[in-house]
């Protein structure tokens, strides 16, 4: 009797489990409930430099927005760089030798090493880390970052590579340092643009299931044909806008992209009325919202026709083995955008197209408007854990995005119109141009350097996946000094939509409750479910 009570009251808190659950995921929109709350504070290994650095800053409210007009990748549906990442000041020291492959196909690095030249001493790096094998590619960048012993200043070195648990480091240019408590997280070891080596990869962590990517990612594009180059540009600085301090070697050469406002070191992002729910995928998800809130920066040519995306690789892990474990399939994908076989990869693909030909860039980021003008989109970088380095009160938004909990309702976007990119058909890998070798190892080298390609490749898209466009008017604005705009040149303003809240996939409901079910019924009935 006792038995067939329980049961029946097992029951009836089955029902109000199942409509309580139900009700929260109607009401929710993806991602609301997985990502954490916004911290108080942060851990200066996971979340580095100065509050008001570039890959800290959210976009700004107001800031003008010119349409990138990237097109959707054809050689690979996304490629990642990965940059290995060391911050364990307290491990066992040792030096970095040189060595001479650079970025030949021809050439390994820990077989062309030379162990009497030496590129840095002293170097913190675990005896148990190794990058060999299982790196991507051939010769990848593999921009390096290691946190010396002072547990401050960051050693930035490119092609970095650990010959085996144990063996030696090698490396062949080392790039200027930086200060990870107080540092702006600018220059460093990724050879197009001459940025940070840390600021802006995605960490362990922060792409899986509740994840949360709270600063600017690196973003790597297809440069020769779409990074924009004026050897008489006003600014000085052809092929390359701040915070880049340099182009590619070959860019005068190379770069032909036809939109003046995409170069090397353009700050591209989501408008902040781009709906994440036309994504397939969650990982889409959780980078459409960084994208949105903070952007992301060019700091590599791929050399080829497709983007990628920087990652980290640490004594930590990996990024990509993270993310394939926690989603079923990998980050770099050979998937193009048009595919249609319905697998995760193809959604991931598709995601990603949608997500780079939306991008436009922050044609007013600068040294004094970070980020683009206007009150910031998202909170600001709170303390380290020891009360320094947070951002002063006030900096951030009023009112909490619906969305998300951390960030502002839509805004205007203030858009000027921009070319469409040539098309052309896809062409091979470019062969990487290594570094001059007559300069030492000491500050930012000439180099051209591409993220390699997977082995296989895929035919070219048939359809690419449709962006979302406000309707737009137009207005006129004055020029400035760090804009590559003219003096009244007409540019488009979209109208703001009335919701950033996503609609609910009715079949994550579906998912869960069946989930719920099952777990009920292994705990009253001791059923299991068939396997397949």
């Amino acid at each position: 009797m006792n038995t067939r009570r329980s049961r029946v009251f097992s029951a009836f808190g089955l029902v109000a489990l199942l409509i309580g659950s139900l009700a929260i995921f109607l009401v929710r929109p993806p991602g609301a409930a997985d990502a954490d709350p916004f911290p108080s504070s942060r851990d200066v290994m996971r979340w580095p430099f100065a509050w008001n650095s570039i890959w800290n800053l959210p976009v700004g409210d107001q800031a003008r927005l010119v349409p990138a007009g990237l097109p959707a990748s054809r050689g690979m549906g996304l490629g990642v760089d990965e940059n290995v990442i060391i911050l364990e000041p307290q491990a066992r020291q040792t030096n970095i030798a040189r060595n001479s492959a650079g970025w030949s196909w021809q050439s390994t690095r820990c077989g062309s090493v030379d162990p009497g030249s030496v590129v840095a001493s002293n170097v913190p790096i675990p005896a148990d880390f190794s990058t060999d094998p299982g790196y991507l590619g051939v010769t990848p960048n593999m921009a390096g970052a290691v946190l010396m012993a002072d547990g401050a200043t960051v050693l930035q070195t490119q092609p970095f590579h650990v010959c085996g648990a144990g063996g030696v480091a090698t490396s062949e240019w080392v790039y200027p340092s930086d200060n990870l408590h107080t540092g702006d997280g600018i220059r460093g070891a990724h050879g197009g643009s001459g940025m940070s080596s840390v600021g802006g990869a995605v960490r362990v962590g922060e792409l899986v299931p509740g994840g949360a990517i709270r600063h600017a990612l690196k973003l790597e594009i297809d440069c020769g044909r779409l990074c924009y180059y004026n050897g008489g540009e006003a600014d000085g600085a052809p092929g390359y806008r701040w915070p880049a301090n340099k182009a590619d070697g070959d860019a005068a050469g190379r770069y032909r992209g036809p939109n003046p406002a995409v170069q090397m070191g353009s700050l591209l992002v989501l408008p902040p009325n781009f709906d994440e729910s036309q994504l397939q995928t969650e990982p889409a998800r959780i980078r459409a919202r960084a994208l949105r809130d903070y952007g992301g920066y060019i700091v590599d040519d791929t050399g080829w026709d497709t983007h990628a995306i920087a990652t980290e690789w640490s004594p930590d892990g990996r990024v990509i083995d993270e993310f394939s474990s926690a989603w079923g399939f990998d980050m770099e994908t050979s998937q193009t955008a048009g595919c249609g076989d319905g697998s995760a990869s193809c959604q991931w693909a598709n995601d990603i197209a949608t997500m780079f030909t939306t991008l436009h860039v922050v044609d007013d980021n600068s040294p004094t408007t970070v980020g683009g003008s206007g009150a910031r989109l998202a909170p600001c970088a709170p303390a380290f854990a020891d009360g320094s380095g947070g951002a002063p009160a006030g900096c951030g938004p009023a009112t909490p995005r619906v969305a998300d909990g951390v960030s502002t309702p839509p805004v205007p976007v203030t858009e000027a119109p921009a070319p469409a990119p040539e098309t052309t058909e896809p062409q091979p890998p470019a062969a990487e141009e290594p570094p001059t070798t007559e300069a030492p190892a000491v500050t930012e080298p000439p180099s051209t350097e591409a993220t390699q390609p997977a082995p296989e490749t895929t035919e070219a898209p048939t359809t690419q996946p449709p962006t979302t466009q406000p309707p737009a008017t137009t207005t006129t604005v004055a020029d400035s000094d760090d804009d590559d705009l003219d003096d009244g040149e007409v540019v488009e303003e979209a109208a703001p939509t009335t919701s950033l809240v996503p609609k609910e996939r009715p079949d994550r409901v579906r998912r869960h409750l069946e989930r719920l079910f099952q777990f009920w019924l292994q705990r009253h009935w001791r059923f299991q479910p068939l396997r397949g």
